[in-house]
């Protein structure tokens, strides 16, 4: 693949039940135009899945993040490694959904944003029962009001409905 349009970090630890399924919805929204690299720090089946997928997908390549340090080292190692003119990343717990990804890169493809950051407190975003677990939410909109004032702009504290994904 030469010169995708997009390069989709999805950082992964353990997530073996979850990478296949994540891999496969991205691929469902970017078929064409996009990489998908698989950053895995993990030490479960992950790395088997994916290269087993990227036999069957051209735009997926598994990246091993050695002496992994949480998701933040993940994309701070592997971001110079990416193709794309915009990135984007995501983890593969699908905490955040892969077909919001159009929602979320629209102003940065119509050049109205430099940055685009996902909000799991948006009133339209959907989000899954339970993934969210009441210490972190408190702890999200609690960094979230620290954000806005530092950089007096609003970073989207609202909460949002839960509503299941089927």
């Amino acid at each position: 693949m030469t010169n995708p349009r997009l390069t989709i970090l999805v950082t992964t630890f353990n997530q073996e039940g979850n990478i296949q399924e994540c891999i496969r919805r991205i691929l469902q929204v970017y078929p064409t135009d996009c990489e998908a690299r698989i950053v895995d720090g993990g030490f479960d089946r992950t790395r088997a899945i994916v290269k087993n997928l990227e036999t069957q997908f051209p735009a997926v390549r598994y990246v091993r993040n050695e002496n992994d340090r949480g998701k933040g080292h993940a994309v701070q190692t592997r971001i110079g490694q990416a193709h794309g003119q915009l990135i984007a990343q995501i983890d593969a717990d699908l905490q955040f959904l892969p077909e919001e990804l159009p929602q979320l890169l629209a102003p940065l493809r119509a050049q109205t944003a430099d940055v685009g950051l996902g909000s799991q407190f948006r009133l339209q975003s959907v989000r899954l029962q339970g993934r969210t677990p009441p210490l972190r939410t408190f702890g999200n909109h609690l960094t979230s009001n620290f954000a806005s004032l530092l950089v007096w702009h609003s970073m989207s504290s609202r909460l949002a409905e839960m509503k299941a994904w089927t």
